[in-house]
């Protein structure tokens, strides 16, 4: 039986051998096809990051070294507050006594008769306004030139039962240093022309007082 269907097979089975290595070569045509055009695609990818590449890897702009302690040359005026150097009187001391049993705020009022200054402790080749000027531009005092007289100053305190309390009307000093500062290249200070000491009044009036069971002296 399997004679009779011989001459038949053999036609068949070749032509089933041709049309299996036809698929094969389709096949492996298809994976060269993808292989070129995965390459052409990595070609085309490094060529676009090549410039990237090459600008990362050139050197950065070089700026001109600057030396960290370095500071461009600089003069300016420099104040400094030594702070309260004293107290002077402008008028008399005044006294009340609080008769009553329990505290109680009084009233005083002293004739001013004494005239203050602001004035150079040492000598100075400027003049008293314009170290008054450079305080100004550095600090909120309000600096008095020349006090003056001829008027009554008045002041309220709370005095404890039977006790006395005590005013006086005064000035009060602050002493400022007054010189002119150049920055060195070193970013130091010096102190290239020094003005001297301004004994300037910033408190006017000021009131010193004090209470005792027995007559006092205001302080400061």
């Amino acid at each position: 039986m399997l004679r009779c269907f011989a001459p038949f097979a053999e036609p068949i089975l070749e032509s089933l051998v041709q049309e299996a290595d036809l698929n094969y070569r389709i096949m492996r045509s298809r994976r060269l096809g993808a292989t070129l055009a995965g390459a052409a695609i990595a070609l085309a990818v490094g060529a676009f990051a090549a410039p990237a590449a090459s600008a990362a890897s050139a050197p950065a702009h070089q700026h001109a070294t600057v030396h960290p302690n370095s500071c461009p040359p600089d003069t300016w005026v420099e104040v400094d507050d030594d702070g309260v150097s004293g107290y002077d009187s402008i008028g008399s001391a005044v006294g009340k006594y609080n008769g009553s049993s329990s505290t109680g705020t009084l009233s005083y009022a002293s004739n001013v008769t004494s005239t203050r200054s602001t004035q150079w402790t040492a000598s100075a080749s400027v003049s008293v306004s314009w170290g008054i000027a450079q305080i100004h531009a550095n600090y909120s005092y309000s600096i008095t030139t020349t006090t003056t007289t001829g008027w009554t100053a008045t002041d309220s305190m709370t005095v404890p039962a039977h006790q006395y309390g005590y005013i006086q009307p005064k000035v009060e000093y602050h002493t400022f240093h007054i010189w002119e500062a150049q920055q060195t290249a070193g970013c130091g200070l010096n102190d290239i022309n020094d003005y001297g000491y301004l004994k300037a009044i910033v408190v006017y009036p000021f009131f010193s007082e004090c209470t005792s069971t027995s007559p006092c002296n205001p302080t400061p």
